[in-house]
């Protein structure tokens, strides 16, 4: 799971003008990928953010510095504000399925975050994804769903955070 993920974030970052400092980057954006797992009945989602707008966020949220390398208080943290920025509905007007948080690989440029949606049903509903809109005005979010053989891509931003979560039917 983690290695597709790494390679399309690394992909996007070549392709946006290579790598850009720590502090100044002019592309914000994150990628995940949910695998369904039709045994358990849950979406296992790995999350890349760049660290350093997650530490951003968490500064401006809690007000201490350095919050991702401090366990478990990064952790609810991160839990929390992931609860308020993804939020899987099984019914366009039902209410969020809980998310379980996993927990994080951190690095000096990136983030790994790892949670799970338990849902009653397969991958269908609306998913809303407005990680980091309070803080970047351009900020871009993508995730590719893999249930089986099927997958879909979703992408979000300000103007479009919610989207319906369809599969395209397989063809034999």
């Amino acid at each position: 799971m983690i290695n597709f993920s790494r390679l399309l974030a690394f992909t996007v970052l070549l392709v946006v003008g290579g790598f850009q400092t720590a502090t100044a980057h002019p592309f914000h954006a994150t990628l995940a990928e949910g695998h369904w797992n039709e045994e358990s009945k849950t979406l296992e989602v790995s999350l890349w953010v760049p660290s350093h707008d997650l530490e951003k966020l968490l500064l401006k949220r809690t007000g201490i510095q350095n919050l991702l390398d401090q366990g478990k208080p990064a952790d609810q943290a991160i839990h929390s504000y992931l609860k308020e920025t993804i939020q899987w509905r099984e019914k366009p007007q039902g209410k969020p399925v809980p998310l379980k948080w996993i927990g994080k690989e951190v690095s000096v440029e990136e983030t790994w975050l790892y949670f799970e949606i338990q849902l009653t049903q397969e991958p269908g509903g609306v998913l809303e994804y407005r990680l980091f809109f309070e803080q970047e005005p351009e900020q871009q979010n993508s995730i590719e769903i893999i249930k089986g053989q099927q997958k879909t891509t979703l992408h979000f931003h300000r103007e479009q955070p919610s989207r319906p979560v369809r599969f395209a039917p397989l063809l034999r």
